[in-house]
């Protein structure tokens, strides 16, 4: 019989539930009683018959690691059992659903002071960052057992920082290179698997930093950001980078815009030019013509007097 005592409390009406290996036990087996003490309180007395047996007198079974799991470096899993009689259980180990080979197990029987036995099964292996979340489970039977007895544990793996990529806001990164125009929004979201998560930050080409969180944004890009920028991903079990190369160039719109710009000014020239070409030709023609105009109207004295000698000569 096992008794379950309650006292203190008011009103006068608690309710009692027992459980035997997980599952409610019948009323029938319970007695219970409840008594008013001289404060006014309550006090409650209840019981619980049955009939003992060989697996009742078994402790539960215990799996669990020694120290954390950390990738690439041997760990120990334990699993226990306690209080059985005789000492002669068998234990199977399964990984990732696969039975553990022997070799990997090692199983210490103890005998206790009560007469009884407790197991320590020890399951040795190197866990890597693909154990992180598996399931491992290993399984106790005894003869005088009805079945095996298995608990499992789902693996909590350490490890260094992994599959560092970069992304952004238009899509995944490809070969390094981000192109953008000047003046646009520059997005970019560095991620990286590892355990516990890696720390993010941004690096500028010479090292400068920049900010300590996944994103690097820039409202407005100027030609003068183009340059190379690493990812740094770390925790206290590695470290790991990836570079891009930001690449700024002028956009298709402000390109037309310049050649619409130049064009209008060669245009210009070109009808600059052709004006003042015509108007040499007709400054030159209108010289032309006005140079014997200037001749006669000119007074030329010394032409004059030489004609004068020409015509007494033949003595008209």
């Amino acid at each position: 019989m096992l008794v379950c005592l309650a006292s203190g409390f008011y009103p006068g009406n608690p309710s009692v539930l027992w459980f035997h290996r997980g599952l409610p036990v019948p009323p029938r087996a319970i007695s219970t009683d409840i008594i008013r003490e001289d404060d006014g309180t309550f006090y409650l007395h209840t019981a619980y018959r049955f009939i003992p047996t060989v697996e009742d007198h078994t402790g539960a079974c215990v799996c669990q690691p020694l120290s954390h799991l950390v990738s690439g470096h041997e760990s120990i899993l334990l699993c226990t059992a306690s209080r059985f009689y005789p000492g002669n259980p068998s234990v199977l180990w399964f990984h990732r659903n696969l039975p553990v080979p022997p070799s990997n197990i090692t199983n210490d029987i103890i005998g206790e002071n009560d007469g009884t036995f407790s197991l320590r099964s020890q399951y040795r292996f190197i866990p890597s960052e693909a154990d992180h979340t598996a399931e491992c489970f290993c399984q106790v039977a005894h003869p005088v057992w009805t079945g095996r007895r298995t608990v499992n544990i789902t693996l909590d793996v350490l490890y260094g920082p992994s599959a560092v990529s970069v992304t952004s806001h238009w899509g995944s990164v490809a070969n390094g290179f981000v192109s953008v125009a000047v003046g646009s929004t520059v997005n970019l979201t560095c991620s990286a698997d590892g355990n516990p998560s890696p720390k993010i930050q941004w690096l500028s080409g010479d090292i400068t930093k920049l900010n300590s969180s996944e994103c690097l944004y820039i409202a407005s890009v100027l030609k003068e950001a183009e340059g190379l920028y690493w990812c740094v991903a770390q925790n206290q079990y590695g470290v790991r980078n990836t570079s891009i190369t930001l690449l700024v160039t002028y956009s298709a719109g402000v390109s037309t815009c310049l050649l619409v710009k130049l064009l209008l000014i060669g245009i210009l020239i070109l009808m600059d030019t052709i004006m003042f070409t015509i108007f040499i030709i007709r400054k030159t023609r209108t010289g032309r013509l006005e140079i014997p105009e200037l001749s006669v109207s000119q007074p030329l004295q010394p032409q004059g007097e030489s004609l004068a000698q020409s015509s007494n000569s033949h003595g008209t």
